[in-house]
Order: C-alpha cells, then structure tokens, then sequence
C-alpha cells in the first residue's frame, strides 16, 4: 500500500500508521474495504443475472420449440410436487441480497461521514487548555515554519518559537499531515 500523504512504498496493508510520516491511515483502510466489498457485490449481481438468464433462455427455448409437437396426458398421480429446498434456497438468496444491499448503504454512509471527518480535520481549530489560547495546525503541502508563522503572528521570525513549542529539531523538516500547536 502507499501511503496517500508522502506517497511512501513502505506502509504495510491495512497499517493504521504511516511508518515515514505517521500519518493516521484509518479511513483509507476503510475507503479500501468499502471497495472491496462493492467489488464483491457487483460480482455476485453479475452471477445472479447470469444464472437468471440463462434458466430465463432454456424456459424460452424449450416453450419455443415444443409448442404444439407433444401431446401429454397427465394423471393426478404422475404430478410431482414443486421442490421446496429450491424454493427456500432462493428466498435465502433473496434475503441475502437485501441484508448486502443494506450492509453497502451502511458503509457508504460511514464513507461519507469519514470523508466529512477527513476534510474538518484539515482545517485549524482553537483550543483552550493549560498553556492558554492556541491553535492546533495542520501542515498542508508547501507550507514552511516560517508561512506559518507569518500566518499567526504577522511575521516570521516567531518560527524558532513554534519548533520549540512543537519539540521539532530541523525548523527545515516539517511534513504535510503534521500538527503544530501554536500558541496565540
């Protein structure tokens, strides 16, 4: 699996952690599974309809073809009753096809609500605790210590300020996905 945030070929599958970034990698697992899952729906449609139309063509083919050419006698005793395991294996089916096509809703509603919960925590939020007022930031692509500074504090020069404060050792080594805390 790669991992969607610093592209890193290292993440193992369904790794709930980036080992390079250390990026929260949940909801794409997720993502991933609602896939799979939608993948082996359709599959199952697919043979469904298959085996559908084809029982669907010999009922035509034979209607078709011995219309009129045999003359059959039937006594009460020769009747066989309908098969009931094959209709009870068909409702079984159709009841399995319903609680699958409720289970894909249900997913899909927790994919919109993990891509909700993806994008809000994108954004900066304000916090207040112990240290006082401040803003928790997330990194995005292209930003720098000193951006981010100049973002909260009008200049740049605070950026040492926020490494300290955030414990980073390289004020050149900041990664999207990051989450710095910076004091107001």
């Amino acid at each position: 699996m790669k991992c969607p945030i610093c592209h890193s070929e290292k993440v193992q599958e369904n790794a709930s952690r980036c080992p390079e970034c250390a990026s929260d990698l949940t909801s794409f697992t997720l993502i991933n599974e609602v896939s799979n899952q939608k993948t082996t729906f359709k599959i199952s449609t697919f043979l469904f309809a298959t085996i559908a139309l084809v029982i669907l063509g010999g009922w035509a083919y034979t209607y078709t073809y011995t219309q009129g050419k045999a003359v059959v006698t039937v006594s009460e005793e020769s009747i066989i009753p309908p098969d009931l395991s094959m209709l009870a294996e068909l409702e079984v089916l159709k009841n399995d096809l319903s609680t699958k096509d409720g289970k894909i809703e249900a997913l899909t509603r927790k994919l919109a609500e993990l891509h909700a919960t993806l994008e809000s925590s994108e954004a900066d939020f304000i916090q207040e605790g112990e240290m006082g007022t401040h803003t928790i930031h997330v990194v995005k692509k292209g930003e720098s210590l000193w951006s981010i500074s100049e973002r909260y504090h009008g200049h740049g020069f605070k950026n040492t300020h926020i490494a300290t404060n955030n414990e980073l050792h390289n004020l050149d080594h900041i990664e999207p996905g990051d989450t710095l805390i910076i004091k107001n």
